[in-house]
């Protein structure tokens, strides 16, 4: 939330609805439900990864085909 807070767009997927969801959404945090590539948007500075998401995962794989770079 830091960096939505200083004006960063931020956004993020999981595969189920969650607790917090509702609050993320209405601090303007866009978040998708389930994991597809064609979620990553192309113009994506950073992608921040859990260390729960396997290194196959589709957004994953999308981030490093594109050359974002990758926090885990």
């Amino acid at each position: 939330m830091l960096l939505r807070h200083l004006g960063a767009t931020v956004s993020g997927s999981d595969l189920s609805q969650f607790d917090g969801l509702s609050g993320l959404v209405a601090r303007g945090v866009r978040v998708s439900i389930g994991h597809r590539e064609a979620q990553l948007d192309p113009s994506t500075d950073l992608v921040v990864v859990s260390a729960a998401i396997p290194p196959d995962n589709t957004e994953w794989s999308a981030a490093r085909r594109l050359g974002t770079p990758l926090i885990k």
